[in-house]
């Protein structure tokens, strides 16, 4: 399985492609990988959150997108800023990012 990092900084959309060098890959998955401790929502160095449940509650979208195209791999963050929700794995409620600093946008491919 194939992987990259990017950084995530909390009021800085991106939006980049690179090359899979594969057919379509079957998967394409998003993770925040955290980084540093997150006190507000408890995410723990080593931490792979999906990026299904990173919500802005405040403008009700998901904060990011991965997805493949024949040649490339599309990866964006909308520029969602500390504080915003996520749905807490561990509890299932809404938790704050304290700080996006604190994780890496990863994406694994195959």
């Amino acid at each position: 399985m194939n992987s990259t990092t990017f950084p995530v900084v909390g009021g800085a959309s991106f939006n980049t492609t690179f090359p899979h060098g594969l057919p379509t890959p079957p998967l394409v998955r998003g993770v925040l990988l955290c980084t540093a401790p997150d006190a507000g929502s408890g995410a723990i160095v080593g931490d792979e959150i999906p990026i299904e449940s990173v919500w802005d509650l405040d403008e009700f979208w998901y904060c990011f997108q991965v997805g493949a195209g024949l040649t490339t791999i599309v990866v964006k963050f909308y520029g969602s800023t500390d504080g915003k929700s996520l749905t807490n794995w561990r509890t299932s409620y809404n938790s704050p990012v304290s700080s996006f600093g604190n994780f890496l946008l990863k994406v694994y491919w195959q």
